[in-house]
């Protein structure tokens, strides 16, 4: 791309990786960088998983009963929880706050991409 079609690009769709978003504002600097939901949610379930490893691990986290085969249920959605797998979801929370704490982030960041603001009809 000359210069004239590097200022002219506004916005950009990437993965959320460091160095190609370094490279974008090297590159097109005045175009904004944009990161689709997919990706976003994508690296907020990995996040939740580590959270989740490093909690099992270290023992420090109360009864080990309640750990074996949570992994899938953490990482799907509140609303599409039902029964006792929720009842399963909030005694996983009740002994270790770290990690509800990290799947309430991951569920507020899914619903950045529905928020509506009242002063603006979005």
């Amino acid at each position: 791309m000359d210069a004239r079609q590097r200022t002219a690009v506004q916005a950009v769709c990437m993965d959320i990786i460091g160095h190609t978003l370094n490279v974008v504002a090297e590159v097109l600097a005045r175009a904004e960088a944009v990161f689709d939901k997919f990706h976003v949610l994508q690296h907020a379930s990995a996040a939740l998983d580590e959270v989740r490893r490093q909690e099992f691990f270290s023992r420090r986290s109360g009864d080990a009963e309640t750990w074996p085969r949570q992994r899938w249920l953490l990482l799907r959605r509140w609303k599409t929880v039902r029964g006792s797998k929720r009842a399963e979801l909030r005694a996983l929370f009740a002994v270790n706050r770290r990690l509800f704490k990290a799947y309430v982030l991951r569920e507020q960041t899914r619903r950045l991409w529905t928020y509506k603001d009242a002063d603006r009809r979005v």
